[in-house]
C-alpha cells in the first residue's frame, strides 16, 4: 500500500473513531472488551545484549527466576483448582456393588471383576499423580534457584569485601530484591494450598491401592516405588516446602542478611505505599511473617524478633493494622499465624487483633470517604479529557500535536485513577478476607455448610449496599477509563518520553558538569561512569546526533545557556531498558562514596525520578493495569470452602453476587438509588469465567460459573419485570383514580406504633424510579454474549400484561354483572399500563394482546369471553334475581328467596395485589370505590357494558334476550294460557258494581280460587313474568344507552365534519320508536313484524 492510501484510511478509520454511536443508554456495566491486543510486549530481558552497562549481567539470574515463577503460577492454578477424584470413584464402586449385590440375589451374574475397577482407578489417577510429582519436583528446583541467588549475593558481598578496602556495601538491587520477594511469596502460596488440598493425600492412597494390585501384570512401574514413598512423605508432612527452604538456607552462611533486607524493602513499601496493584500489596504483607519463620532458629543466637537488621517496632505496626491477608481466591491467613510457628515467637508482644482492626477492613465505614474521592476526582478526569479531546481534535492522526504539559497533566490524572481502582481493588478483597476469617456463629442461625456463615450471614444490609456501591464506583470509572484507552494512552507515552529525556539532558547534565569538576582524587572512584552509563543508555537526541557539550568536561559554555531541545515521541522506554535505569539510579543512591560526590539537591532530583518512574510501566500498559485492578473474581471462587465442606457446589444463595443484586430487588423501596447499579455485580462472574479460561485453564471452573449465571440472570429478568411491571400498574392506577376522591383519601392521617400521625394514602402516588437505564440496556456483555435486556425484560412484561388482562376476566367472569364497571376500568389501568411499558420496550398494540387474551380474534367469530358471560349473566342471573326501581331507574338484586337455583360461575382467581391494582393501598382505595357498584345496575353499568362489548356485538345481546322472551312465550307461558283459557274464565261474570268493591273482590277471589291456590304460580308464572319484564327494561336501558352513546359521539364529531345545528323546528318530528337504536336492530333482524 502506497503512503497516500495509508494517509487515506487512516483518515477514514480516525472519522470513523470519532463518529459518535447514538447508543441512548447509560452505562451499568463493567469493562466489556469485544477485542482486546495486548500491545505491551514483556520480552523477558532477552534484549539486554543491546544495552551495555554493569547491571546488565543481573539480569540473567533474575530471567531464571522470572521463569520460575511463571512455572509456579501454573502450579498454584493446579493446587487451588485441584479437585478430589477419589470421592466420586468410591461412590461409582459403592453403586456398582450395591447393583451386584441386587442382581446376585435375584440370580444374576452380578460378580464384579476387581481387576477391571483398580484399572479404571489407575487410569484415571493417573494424570492427577504425574501432575503432584512434577509439582514436588518442582518446588525443589524453585528452592535450588533462591538458594543459588542469596549464595550469590553474599559471595559478591564477601569478594568485594575483600577487594575494597574503602568498605563500600554491596548494593543488590531493588527489582532484585523485589524478585526474591516474589520468590519466597510463591513458596508460602504453594505450601498454604497443599496443606488446604487434603484430598491430594486421599487420591495419592486410592493411586497406590490401585498401583499394588496391578503391580503384577504390569511393567515398568517398579522403578517407582522409591518415588512413590517420596511423593508420599511430601504430601503428608504440613509445611514441607518451608521446611525444605529453611534446611537450604540453614546451609548458607549470613543467609539470614538477604532475607532481613527482604523484609525492610516490605515494611518500607508498605509505609510508603509502594505498590499499585492489590496483588502486590497482599505480597507484600505475606512476605513479612513467612521470612520471619524462615529466620527464626532453634537457638537464641538465631532469635528472628531480635534481629539487629529489623525493625520490630515498624513491622509490629503492620501486623496490628492488617492482622488478615488473603492468599488466593477464598483462602485467607492471618500474618500471626505464620510465625506462631517460630520458635521463639512471643504471642504477648504480637498480639494483633484489636478493636480497630475491624473497622479498618470493612468498607462500610469509608464509604462516604471513598464516593467523595470518587466524585472528585470524576470531576476532574472529564475536565481532563474534554481538553485532551479539543487538542486532539486540532491535529488529527498527529498525538506529538498536544502539549506536553497537557500530556504530563493526563499522565497524573490517569495514575491517580488507576490508583483509586487499586485501592477500592484491595479494599474488597480485604474485607471479604476478613469476613472469611470471622464467620457468623449466630445461635439463631441455621446453617449447614461454613460457607454460608461467612457469605450470607455474614454481611449486614448496609455493608452490602455499601459494597454494591463500591463495586459499581471501581467498575464504572474503569470502564471509564478503558474507553478512551487510544487518546490517553498516546498521551501518556508522550508524557513519559518527554519527563524521562528532561531528566537525562537537562537534570543529568547539571549532575555530570558538577561531577566533572570535583576536586577529588584521580584514584578515588567517583560516580561519573554510572551517571554517563545512565546517560548512554537512555538518551534521545535531537536528529540522532549528540551535539558537543562543554558540560561533559565539567565547563560551562563561554555561549548563555540555550534551552536543550530533545523530540518529542510516542513512545517509551522498553521493560528491559527501564529496568537498567532504575537499577542504575538505585546504586547511586544506595552507594555511600557517591553520595558524598553529589549534593543534596542532585540525589534529590534521582530520589524524585526514581519514585516517578516506579509507576511507568503500569502506565505504559494502561489496559492490562485497569484490568488486573478491577478483577474481583476472587468474591466467587470457593474452592477452600468446597474442600472444607466436601462440597462439589454451593447453592446461589450462597453466592456474594447474586446476593449483592438480591438485596437491592429485595429492598428496592429503600434502595431505589441502587437500582441501576445492579448490573455492576453480575460483572464477577466474568472476572471469574476469564480466570477459569485464561488463567486457571480448567473448562469445569467455567461451566459451573455459567451454569450459575443462567439461573442468576434468569431470576434477574424475572424479578425485574416483575417490580417494573407493578410499578408500571400502580402507576397507572393512581393516575386514572378520582382526583377529588385521592386527595380525600390522602387527608386521612392514622397514629403509627411511635404515636405519630401519618398519612394512611401515602403512597397512592408511586415515587419516581430508577428502571429507565436498565431497560435501555441493549448489548450487556455476560460471559462474551451480548445481551439485549430490554428485549427479555420487554418479553416477560408483556406476559405479565396478558396474564393480567387474563387474570381481570376471570375475576370478571366469576362475579355478577354489576361487576361490570369495576372490569372496564380495570381494563382501562392495564391500556395505560400499556402504553406506558411502551415507552420503553417495543409491545404489540393494545388491542391486539386484548383482542388474543379475550379471544375475539377469530374472523369468523366475535363471541369474546366478556360477551359470553356478559350474555350469560343477564339470561341466568339478571333477569330471574333483579327487581327494577322506576324511581331510581336501577336494577337491585332481591331480598327474598327468587325460587331459582344458584347461578353457577366460574372459581375467582386467587387475589393478586400486583395484577389488581398495583399496591395494597391503592387496592384499598378502589375496593371501597367500586364496593357501591356491586349493589345495583343502572345506567352507568349499561354505558360500561357498550363499551366493553363494543356496538358491532349489541344484536348479539338483543338476539339472545329475543330469543330467551321467545323461549319463555313458547314453553313457560304459552301453555299456562292456553290452560286458562280451556278453564272457566270464560264464563266468568263481574258482580254488579252496586254490591260494593270487597263484595266484587270476594266474588273474583272465590271464582280463582284454583288459580291463586295452584303451587306453581309464585315460583313458575309470577317468577318468568318477572325474568320477561326485566329482560325488556333491560332493553329499553340499552337503547337509552346506545342513544347517549350516539348523542354524545355526534356532538364529539360532528363539527368535525361540518354537522351544524339548525336554527328552526322540523316540520314533522320523527318517529321516537322508528329512531331507537334497538329498534332498529330488531327491525333488521327480522325478529319482530312491523
Amino acid at each position: 500500500m502506497d503512503k497516500a492510501a495509508t494517509e487515506a484510511a487512516e483518515r477514514i478509520a480516525s472519522v470513523c473513531a470519532a463518529f459518535p454511536l447514538p447508543e441512548g443508554q447509560r452505562a451499568c456495566e463493567g469493562v466489556s472488551l469485544c477485542v482486546h491486543a495486548d500491545l505491551v510486549v514483556d520480552p523477558a530481558y532477552q534484549d539486554r545484549n543491546a544495552y551495555e552497562t554493569k547491571c546488565t549481567e543481573e539480569t540473567h539470574f533474575i530471567q531464571k527466576m522470572k521463569e520460575t515463577l511463571q512455572q509456579g503460577e501454573q502450579f498454584i492454578h493446579m493446587l487451588y483448582t485441584f479437585r478430589s477424584c477419589s470421592y466420586p470413584i468410591s461412590q461409582m464402586f459403592n453403586t456398582m456393588q450395591t447393583s451386584s449385590t441386587e442382581e446376585s440375589k435375584e440370580g444374576a451374574a452380578g460378580k464384579i471383576d476387581q481387576n477391571e475397577v483398580y484399572e479404571a482407578q489407575f487410569s484415571v489417577l493417573e494424570p492427577e499423580i504425574k501432575k503432584l510429582k512434577e509439582f514436588m519436583y518442582f518446588q525443589r528446583a524453585a528452592i535450588k534457584v533462591f538458594s543459588d541467588n542469596v549464595k550469590r549475593i553474599i559471595v559478591e558481598k564477601k569478594e568485594k569485601d575483600s577487594k575494597d578496602k574503602t568498605k563500600e556495601q554491596n548494593v543488590v538491587s531493588e527489582i532484585y530484591l523485589l524478585y526474591l520477594i516474589r520468590m519466597l511469596d510463591l513458596f508460602a502460596l504453594l505450601d498454604a494450598l497443599k496443606s488446604m488440598k487434603g484430598c491430594l493425600n486421599n487420591d495419592f492412597s486410592f493411586f497406590k491401592r490401585a498401583l499394588g494390585f496391578l503391580r503384577k501384570n504390569m511393567t515398568g512401574h517398579d522403578d517407582q516405588t522409591q518415588e512413590n514413598h517420596t511423593l508420599y512423605l511430601f504430601l503428608a508432612h504440613q509445611n514441607s516446602i518451608t521446611k525444605n527452604l529453611k534446611d537450604d538456607l540453614k546451609e548458607i552462611e549470613r543467609s539470614e542478611d538477604v532475607l532481613a533486607q527482604c523484609i525492610t524493602v516490605c515494611a518500607n513499601f508498605i509505609e510508603t505505599e509502594r505498590y499499585l496493584l492489590p496483588v502486590e500489596k497482599h505480597r507484600l504483607l505475606r512476605v513479612i511473617p513467612y521470612v520471619l519463620l524462615l529466620m527464626d532458629g532453634e537457638d537464641s543466637k538465631h532469635d528472628a524478633f531480635k534481629s539487629k537488621h529489623l525493625n520490630i517496632s515498624q513491622l509490629k505496626s503492620i501486623f496490628k493494622r492488617f492482622p488478615i491477608v488473603t492468599v488466593y481466591g477464598d483462602m485467607q491467613i492471618g500474618l500471626e499465624a505464620f510465625i506462631k510457628r517460630a520458635t521463639h515467637y512471643d504471642e504477648k508482644a504480637w498480639g494483633t487483633q484489636d478493636a480497630k482492626s475491624q473497622i479498618e477492613y470493612e468498607i462500610v465505614h469509608h464509604i462516604n470517604t471513598l464516593r467523595e474521592r470518587h466524585n472528585e476526582y470524576l470531576a476532574r478526569y472529564s475536565a481532563m479529557l474534554q481538553d485532551l479531546r479539543k487538542a486532539s481534535a486540532a491535529s488529527p492522526g498527529n498525538a506529538t500535536a498536544v502539549p506536553v504539559a497537557m500530556c504530563k497533566e493526563v499522565a497524573a490524572t490517569v495514575l491517580q485513577g488507576i490508583q483509586l481502582l487499586a485501592d477500592w481493588g484491595s479494599r474488597i478483597q480485604q474485607q471479604a478476607a476478613w469476613k472469611y476469617s470471622t464467620p457468623n456463629f449466630a445461635a439463631e442461625i441455621q446453617s449447614k455448610f461454613d460457607y454460608e456463615r461467612v457469605v450470607r450471614y455474614n454481611y449486614t444490609p448496609d455493608e452490602r449496599i455499601a459494597l454494591i456501591e463500591l463495586i459499581a464506583m471501581l467498575k464504572s470509572l474503569s470502564a471509564l477509563i478503558l474507553k478512551s484507552d487510544p487518546i490517553l494512552s498516546a498521551a501518556i507515552r508522550v508524557a513519559i518520553h518527554d519527563e524521562l529525556q528532561e531528566f537525562i539532558q537537562v537534570h543529568l547534565r547539571e549532575i555530570i558538569r558538577y561531577i566533572s569538576t570535583s576536586k577529588s582524587s584521580a584514584k578515588k572512584p567517583t560516580a561519573r561512569t554510572e551517571v554517563l552509563q545512565l546517560r548512554t543508555l537512555a538518551v534521545d537526541w535531537m536528529n540522532g546526533v549528540e551535539p558537543v557539550d562543554p558540560a561533559m568536561y565539567g565547563k560551562k559554555s563561554k555561549e548563555k545557556d540555550v534551552a536543550v531541545q530533545y523530540p518529542t515521541r510516542q513512545v517509551g522506554p522498553a521493560s528491559t531498558q527501564l529496568d537498567l535505569i532504575r537499577n542504575i539510579i538505585y546504586e547511586i543512591m544506595q552507594k555511600n562514596n557517591t553520595r558524598k560526590e553529589l549534593s543534596s539537591s542532585f540525589i534529590k532530583q534521582l530520589e524524585d525520578f526514581y519514585s516517578r518512574s516506579f509507576f511507568y510501566p503500569y502506565l505504559l500498559d494502561l489496559p492490562g493495569t485497569i484490568l488486573e485492578c478491577s478483577d474481583l473474581a476472587d468474591l466467587w471462587y470457593r474452592e477452600f470452602f468446597l474442600e472444607l465442606n466436601h462440597q462439589l457446589q454451593f447453592p446461589i444463595e450462597m453466592s456474594l453476587p447474586w446476593i449483592l443484586v438480591d438485596h437491592v430487588l429485595e429492598t428496592k423501596e429503600i434502595n431505589q438509588h441502587l437500582f441501576e447499579y445492579i448490573l455492576y455485580p453480575f460483572d464477577i462472574y466474568n472476572d471469574a469465567a476469564n480466570r477459569a479460561l485464561y488463567a486457571l485453564k480448567q473448562r469445569f471452573l467455567y461451566d459451573e460459573v455459567e451454569a450459575e449465571v443462567n439461573l442468576c440472570f434468569d431470576q434477574l429478568l424475572y424479578k425485574v419485570a416483575e417490580q417494573v411491571y407493578g410499578y408500571t400498574k400502580a402507576q397507572a392506577s393512581s393516575l386514572l383514580l378520582d382526583k377529588v376522591y385521592k386527595r380525600e383519601l390522602e387527608s386521612i392521617v392514622e397514629k403509627n406504633k411511635l404515636e405519630k400521625l401519618v398519612p394512611l394514602f401515602d403512597k397512592l402516588n408511586p415515587g419516581k424510579s430508577r428502571f429507565d437505564p436498565i431497560l435501555q440496556q441493549r448489548h450487556f456483555q455476560l460471559l462474551g454474549r451480548s445481551v439485549d435486556l430490554n428485549i427479555l425484560v420487554g418479553q416477560r412484561l408483556v406476559t405479565y400484561l396478558r396474564n393480567n388482562i387474563d387474570y381481570t376476566i376471570k375475576c370478571y367472569e366469576g362475579s355478577e354483572l354489576t361487576a361490570i364497571t369495576e372490569l372496564e376500568h380495570q381494563l382501562h389501568v392495564l391500556q395505560l399500563t400499556h402504553h406506558l411499558l411502551s415507552r420503553h420496550v417495543e409491545m404489540d398494540s393494545w388491542q391486539t394482546i386484548f383482542s388474543e387474551v379475550n379471544e375475539s380474534t377469530s374472523l369468523t367469530s366475535y363471541h369474546s369471553r366478556i360477551l359470553l358471560h356478559t350474555v350469560y349473566e343477564l339470561i341466568a342471573d339478571f333477569g330471574p334475581n333483579f327487581c327494577y326501581n322506576s324511581v331510581t331507574q336501577r336494577f337491585v338484586r332481591m331480598a327474598q328467596d327468587t325460587f331459582v337455583d344458584p347461578v353457577k360461575r366460574e372459581n375467582m382467581p386467587k387475589p393478586n395485589l400486583m395484577f389488581q391494582w398495583g399496591s395494597r393501598n391503592l387496592n384499598q382505595a378502589y375496593a371501597a370505590l367500586f364496593e357501591m357498584h356491586r349493589k345495583y345496575f343502572g345506567m352507568p353499568h349499561m354505558l360500561s357494558l357498550i363499551r366493553l362489548i363494543g356496538r358491532p356485538t349489541i344484536p348479539m345481546v338483543i338476539s339472545e334476550c329475543i330469543s330467551n322472551f321467545y323461549l319463555k312465550i313458547v314453553n313457560v307461558l304459552s301453555p299456562y294460557v292456553a290452560e286458562l283459557t280451556s278453564g272457566n274464565f270464560a264464563t266468568l261474570k263481574f258482580q254488579n258494581h252496586a254490591y260494593g268493591t270487597q263484595a266484587t273482590y270476594l266474588k273474583l277471589k272465590m271464582e280463582m280460587r284454583e288459580i291463586i291456590c295452584y303451587p306453581d304460580l309464585q315460583n313458575g308464572v309470577l317468577q318468568h313474568m318477572r325474568d320477561f319484564g326485566n329482560q325488556i327494561v333491560f332493553l329499553y336501558m340499552l337503547d337509552q344507552g346506545l342513544t347517549l352513546t350516539d348523542s354524545t359521539g355526534f356532538m364529539t364529531w360532528g363539527p368535525l365534519l361540518g354537522y351544524m345545528p339548525q336554527s328552526f323546528a322540523p316540520d314533522a318530528a320523527p318517529d321516537a320508536a322508528t329512531m331507537s337504536p334497538v329498534f332498529t336492530v330488531i327491525r333488521v333482524r327480522g325478529r319482530v313484524e312491523i
